[in-house]
């Protein structure tokens, strides 16, 4: 059976696999393991270094995606952050983002842990950098009509991408809430031009780039596809749904390389969604993917059930 590592290699390169590598987004899963809170495990990069690797074998995933915390670098920028049941939320805007974002608050020790974990776990898995997305992070700092800003987080995005890059991870994926995408039904030229830059940064390294998009219309899933990643993660919908390999390649993201999200907390219903894999790849719609899983909104979820999801996985394409 081959490894996360051989998995992610493959898909680096656009092959097919035997079966998908699983790369889970980690936060509040590690919080639980760790049994420290997702406030203060920031306080401590070696022990949320240990919960994460900890985590990921656990559950034995294929590959490390980390940090999936869509604050962090609104935080770091400046925003406000506040916190309700242990999960923070961004509360306040930034009149003027840092300029080096990356030295400061719970980022900075989030960006050390990966500098910690993903040498150590790379002989096995695969690493996946996650970030807030430009058109993301300009809501999150200037509000609903931040779009018409994002040439100014441009700068912000060059110093993190090439930062993230020289740690050699195997994807960077960008998480972006699909309405500060679509402000006016089309993605904005100043939004591609970002994306552009982000693409060359990560094409230099031989890394390819993703987005997970969330809170998008099935019907735009075709044109958010256009922003450059080479690799798109549709993941709730607006009505919160997830859609099913069919539904995604029904609504044209076609060409790309696709990040897969199950419901990790509804293991019968994430089963229904590997048979429609399975049988998308079968029919040769479904070429290169892989499977991963957006966190419920708790730490309070069932371990046992996500270490049986890791197995079915693999069971399911034997």
């Amino acid at each position: 059976m081959e490894s996360g590592r051989q998995l992610f290699e493959r898909l680096s390169r656009g092959e097919p696999t035997l079966r998908p590598a699983f790369a889970p987004l980690l936060s509040r899963l590690v919080s639980r393991v760790s049994g420290v809170s997702l406030r203060d495990l920031p306080s401590d990069p070696p022990q949320w270094a240990s919960a994460l690797v900890r985590t990921a074998e656990l559950l034995d995933v294929d590959g490390v995606a980390f940090p999936a915390d869509v604050t962090l670098l609104a935080e770091a920028c400046g925003c406000s952050v506040s916190w309700e049941d242990g999960c923070p939320s961004v509360a306040g805007f930034a009149a003027v983002p840092a300029e080096a974002p990356e030295q400061g608050g719970r980022l900075k020790s989030a960006l050390e842990v990966a500098s910690r974990v993903f040498p150590g776990v790379r002989a096995k898995r695969g690493c996946v950098s996650v970030l807030t997305g430009p058109g993301t992070l300009v809501a999150q700092l200037f509000g609903p009509d931040g779009v018409s800003r994002l040439a100014e987080v441009k700068p912000i995005f060059v110093r993190l991408s090439e930062l993230l890059c020289k740690e050699r991870p195997d994807m960077i994926c960008l998480w972006e809430e699909a309405s500060s995408l679509l402000p006016q039904g089309e993605l904005p030229a100043a939004c591609r031009r970002v994306y552009n830059t982000i693409r060359n940064i990560t094409s230099y390294y031989s890394i390819p780039l993703a987005v997970a998009l969330v809170g998008y219309e099935p019907e735009d899933l075709g044109t958010l596809a256009e922003l450059g990643a080479e690799i798109v993660i549709p993941g709730p919908s607006a009505g919160g749904a997830l859609l099913t390999a069919e539904e995604v390649l029904d609504r044209g993201a076609t060409d790309l390389t696709l990040g897969l999200p199950l419901p990790m907390d509804d293991l019968p219903r994430a089963k229904e969604h590997l048979g429609v894999a399975l049988r998308a790849r079968n029919a040769g719609r479904l070429r290169s993917f892989f499977l991963t899983g957006f966190e419920p909104g708790t730490r309070d979820f069932d371990l046992e059930g996500l270490q049986e999801l890791t197995q079915e996985i693999r069971s399911t394409f034997a």
